[in-house]
């Protein structure tokens, strides 16, 4: 018994030899190439499904399928038929022939402009699917997911609006707090594909920081919208002229 069971594990590794040696001899790629990032005021371009091989590989081998808008990943990502609109068929069929390692079909891709920033560049997402393989056996073709295969050059400048609803703000020491605004307008920015992040910090002047609480403070806005920064005013007995202070703001606009 175990000669017999030595003799099957040896056929077996042959057997398995033997499936990685078919496997290598017809592997192919197909996957979605692009020629480089798309200008969105472009207009007409293109994109390619192409098929490929090692370069030992000599039988005939054809793929058919249809390429398809494809899932992106979260971010600033191109909408179809809003950022690109693809033609009405995209049905390919992609054939190398015996004794060639590669073969391209070429399709168009109508890139769309518009008046929103949305980002400095957008994910052009695709997929194959339908894929049918003649020829080259089809678990040896590897099909390239298209995922975020190709990118939109935005061509805008963003544009929005914010600052404080107030300036100049007199108060009596005994008002206890003093309300400032931050408004935000986002202008030409996409909805969710940005975050303006304010940061706020007073700073005193001829008041002292004794005379107020000092604040350090934080916004962030992913759509238009107001938000209040509280500073408290320390009253006390002694005589005083009028004293100021500041409240310092930073902003930085992250694309998402």
């Amino acid at each position: 018994m175990p000669a017999c069971r030595g003799r099957i594990s040896a056929r077996a590794l042959a057997l398995v030899a033997a499936l990685f040696a078919t496997d290598a001899t017809f592997a192919a790629t197909l996957q979605i190439t692009v020629p480089g990032p798309y200008a969105e005021n472009g207009g007409l371009s293109t994109f390619n499904v192409q098929l490929t091989r090692d370069a030992g590989d000599v039988g005939a081998c054809q793929v058919t399928g249809e390429v398809i808008p494809g899932n992106p990943t979260p971010g600033n990502s191109a909408d179809p038929n809003t950022d690109f609109a693809l033609p009405a068929d995209t049905f390919f069929n992609v054939t190398i022939a015996a004794g060639v390692n590669s073969a391209t079909q070429t399709f168009p891709i109508d890139i769309l402009d518009d008046l929103l920033y949305e980002g400095p560049f957008e994910r052009i997402s695709l997929s194959l699917d339908l894929v049918d393989v003649t020829g080259c056996p089809a678990f040896a073709v590897n099909v390239v997911p298209g995922t975020n295969v190709g990118t939109i050059t935005e061509n805008e400048t963003p544009q929005f609006t914010l600052g404080f609803t107030q300036s100049n703000i007199a108060v009596d020491e005994s008002i206890g707090t003093v309300d400032f605004t931050v408004d935000f307008q986002p202008g030409n920015l996409a909805p969710g594909t940005f975050t303006m992040t304010v940061d706020i910090a007073t700073s005193p002047g001829t008041a002292s920081a004794g005379d107020y609480a000092e604040v350090t403070q934080q916004f962030q806005f992913t759509a238009a919208g107001t938000q209040t920064d509280i500073v408290g005013i320390n009253n006390d007995t002694i005589p005083e002229a009028t004293e100021s202070f500041t409240l310092d703001a930073a902003a930085t606009l992250t694309d998402r």
